[in-house]
């Protein structure tokens, strides 16, 4: 079946996408949808993602129709205290509990929403408003929003998630970056230039050559050939965690693509960030039902 005009120049693709944070894979049925599903993994707000349910509507003549959008997000809310056992009415001394909040999303091309006339208009002002009701408000993702270098961020980044690297590896990178705000690729050559340093092989985890026997140090030399590739996965996996930030304004491999500290590595080793923080984390959308 020929695509309508408005899926022209973006390349029609279905399949499963492997989710490395989530933990889960989930069905796509276009490139767009598919870009969506990385950005969201990517993002540590999002809880949950599920291909979205048939929601029942009226549309304007009160005729019963029924509705299926992409997916259904779960992401972290407000901040609330947790009720005392005694008086629910007041806050437990304990520590606070996320709500989590839902959304629907609807993949779609910009040039789709150009062509949507006053009835299209209608049926989606139902459809947002019976997803409404039932507490997961719609929202449009458009193409221009998937494909940003945020998006390349969350390609070449997000699947290195469950990538756990060498303690030794990470503490390295770390240093490197801490020396000074650079690109991935020159933080990489610093962490590699740091754990060649003689004398120190033996105690950054390398054997020395006059203290190793023939075994071992043949086995240094294959992990030495290969450092480069194994410390560009543990930066990675930083970046991905969050511990390290890399400037997803421009794409990854591009000379202004700082990696630094990440500023909230503080609140990422207790695990919790605030809701201001998360905020203003957050990216917003300017497509949104009217």
């Amino acid at each position: 079946m020929k695509r309508k005009s408005f899926y022209t120049g973006i390349v029609s693709r279905k399949g499963t996408a492997a989710l490395a944070r989530l933990g889960c894979r989930v069905r796509f049925e276009s490139s767009i949808e598919e870009g969506c599903l990385y950005l969201l993994d990517y993002d540590h707000d999002v809880l949950s993602v599920t291909r979205a349910p048939s929601v029942p509507y009226r549309d304007a003549d009160n005729k019963l129709r029924s509705y299926t959008a992409d997916f259904t997000v779960g992401r972290q809310g407000s901040t609330v205290k947790a009720p005392s056992a005694h008086d629910p009415n007041s806050a437990a001394p304990g520590g606070p509990l996320d709500q989590r909040v839902q959304e629907t999303l609807e993949c779609k091309p910009v040039s789709f929403l150009a062509t949507q006339g006053i009835d299209e208009e209608v049926l989606w002002k139902a459809r947002a408003q019976a997803l409404q009701v039932l507490g997961m408000p719609l929202r449009f993702v458009t193409d221009e929003e998937v494909f940003s270098a945020k998006h390349a961020h969350a390609r070449a980044f997000g699947p290195y998630f469950a990538v756990i690297p060498d303690p030794l590896l990470a503490s390295a990178v770390l240093a490197a970056a801490d020396e000074e705000p650079a690109p991935i690729k020159l933080v990489v050559e610093r962490a590699c230039a740091r754990l060649r340093e003689p004398p120190n092989d033996r105690r950054r985890g390398f054997p020395a050559s006059s203290q190793a026997g023939s075994g071992e140090s043949e086995l240094t030399q294959r992990v030495m050939d290969r450092l480069e590739s194994y410390v560009h996965a543990a930066a990675a996996h930083l970046i991905a965690r969050r511990v390290l930030a890399a400037d997803e304004s421009v794409e990854p491999t591009h000379p202004l693509c700082v990696v630094r500290r990440s500023s909230t590595l503080a609140a990422w080793r207790g695990g919790e960030r605030t809701h201001e923080q998360r905020n203003a984390a957050r990216p917003e959308s300017s497509f949104r039902i009217r």
